[in-house]
């Protein structure tokens, strides 16, 4: 019995509890949080493939959209709300399969 629990925790330890694995070289900044007029999106994208930002208000409905096509590197992307609702927003980023949610507040 003994050699049999021995077997099995060699086995557990060896299988571990794997986490899925974070993409490093992946990122997703909203700043200032919370914004008031102007939300700034950083996106981390060392391998420079193309993405889309995507911005939810709080009705679920999309208020700005912007595309960044691959090999351009650009640090932050400026989106106005002047005059958008107050409220809870989701920063949808799709990049290479991967999809990045971030949410920011409007006040």
């Amino acid at each position: 019995m003994r050699g049999l629990f021995a077997i099995w925790l060699t086995l557990f330890a060896l299988a571990g509890c794997n986490k899925p694995d974070m993409e490093p070289d992946l990122a997703v900044v909203t700043y200032p949080n919370p914004a008031t007029s102007v939300i700034t999106v950083y996106v981390q994208n060392d391998q420079q493939q193309a993405y889309i930002i995507r911005i939810f208000g709080p009705d679920a409905k999309q208020v700005a959209e912007q595309e960044v096509g691959a090999g351009i590197q650009r640090t932050g992307i400026k989106f106005d709300l002047e005059g958008k609702s107050k409220g809870t927003y989701q920063v949808v980023v799709e990049i290479g399969g991967i999809t990045l949610v971030r949410t920011f507040y409007k006040v």
